[in-house]
């Protein structure tokens, strides 16, 4: 019963991340532009990209959790106690280091890396610099939500997440329409929740787990019992950032960046797919690692399969409607035909790459509640060992072919909107016909 309350708790906070994001999309377009949103989509590209200083701890703090929770005693409560403060230090001086190089580098990413065109670069620099204060922050947040989802406290977590979302997303629209649609006014507005974010998570961990107040100090003796798995969790985790992050990477330093955030809203759609998945592996990854350490084998496969057939169904009804009317969908939902013609293409092929990842993730899950990550550490491996090559030679043709390359903006006569518009509806009516018969 918890196990499919969690699943419950974790599909409606996902889904009202969905419906929020939807709403809220077009509205940035409208007070920001494209370009300031181009900054935006960078900013959960860096984020992406935090993943990397993980090294695996925040999944392994969940883990060590739900062991340490599912056990009849407290025989190892002074071992985990000494974990958890050890991991907190690693954290801290990770997130500063992130700050610190973040604001080194943020003048010369807004002059030298992004295409910025209108935007004054120093307003630029400034967002940069804020961005990476909030990784540091939301990079902090991460491992105490991880605990948090270790413990199988996943309907308290989806409650605060749909909250903290709430603010994120539909706070800020009252900022950019009250006081001032300036992308820094954005960021300050952002950071001032992350900040919020981490007391609220901090807090309510520590209450689960009940080990005392905050203590700041390091044991190597603490830690070195799950450097194997953390590490092997670490490495596939990098060569995940790299497989599904390096792409975004490279056009946010090829394309301009009003082209950079209509790519953004298509990377924004494609991974709504990933999302789907999300909540299942939430609420699984815990309750298989307790299965596993009480050896109820049998009951840990059952699981797996239900959760593995249930995504499949999602997964492929969706990539199937959202790739053949790429166009359609991204037009009703931003109501910018630029921006919709510029993604309907790339849109196809990347819901049906997500599609794929999301449903080969479940292999890694089984994985990781036996902790044995061998065989997704080789596969992994060779899939970077592939595309990473094929992504750098891409950028190399681009650079040298740059006029011939280059996505050139969609014109599109007034006259001819009317004519879209209605066949974007008659589109539409075709999808919904896939579910509503018709009398």
């Amino acid at each position: 019963m918890t196990l499919k309350r969690n699943i419950i708790a974790n599909y409606f906070s996902q889904f009202y991340v969905v419906i929020i994001g939807i709403i809220t999309l077009p509205l940035y377009l409208n007070y920001l532009g494209s370009e300031a949103y181009g900054l935006v989509g960078f900013f959960a590209l860096m984020q992406s990209w935090m993943m990397l200083l993980d090294m695996g701890i925040s999944p392994t703090l969940s883990r060590e959790v739900a062991k340490f929770l599912g056990e009849k005693d407290n025989s190892r409560f002074s071992e985990f106690k000494n974990l958890l403060h050890s991991l907190e230090f690693i954290f801290i001086i990770l997130s500063l280091t992130v700050v610190i190089v973040v604001l080194l580098v943020s003048e010369w990413i807004s002059m030298q890396w992004l295409k910025v065109e209108t935007l004054e670069l120093s307003t630029v620099s400034y967002c940069i610099a804020l961005m990476g204060i909030m990784i540091g922050i939301r990079f902090l947040s991460s491992l105490y939500r991880s605990g948090i989802s270790g413990s199988e406290r996943q309907v308290w977590l989806s409650i605060a997440n749909s909250i903290i979302i709430s603010l994120k997303f539909i706070g800020v629209i009252f900022i950019l329409h009250f006081i001032s649609s300036d992308v820094r006014y954005f960021f300050q507005y952002q950071l001032v929740i992350a900040i919020l974010e981490l007391l609220i998570l901090s807090f309510k961990f520590y209450k689960i787990i009940k080990i005392g107040r905050f203590r700041l100090y390091f044991s190597y003796k603490a830690i070195k019992p799950i450097l194997p798995f953390a590490t092997g969790i670490a490495y596939t985790a990098g060569i995940w950032v790299l497989l599904t992050q390096l792409d975004k990477l490279l056009l946010s330093g090829i394309l301009p960046l009003d082209e950079y955030g209509y790519f953004a809203i298509v990377a924004m759609a494609s991974n709504g797919i990933l999302q789907l998945s999300g909540p299942i592996s939430k609420a699984i990854l815990p309750r298989m690692t307790s299965l596993y350490v009480q050896k109820k084998e049998n009951d840990l496969i059952k699981v797996y399969k239900k959760s593995t057939q249930l995504i499949s169904v999602l997964v492929f009804s969706i990539v199937a409607i959202v790739g053949f009317y790429s166009y359609e969908l991204l037009y009703s939902w931003t109501g910018n035909i630029e921006a919709s013609m510029w993604g309907k293409d790339i849109l196809f092929w990347y819901i049906m790459g997500n599609g794929i990842l999301a449903i080969s993730a479940f292999q890694y899950y089984l994985q990781f509640a036996y902790g044995k990550l061998k065989m997704h550490v080789q596969y992994n491996t060779i899939s970077v060992l592939v595309s990473v090559p094929i992504a750098n030679k891409l950028r190399i043709y681009n650079d040298q072919n740059q006029p011939q390359v280059q996505i050139q903006k969609v014109n599109i006569r007034a006259e001819d909107d009317t004519i879209r518009h209605i066949d974007v509806v008659r589109n539409l009516e075709t999808v919904m016909g896939l579910f509503v018969n018709r009398s």
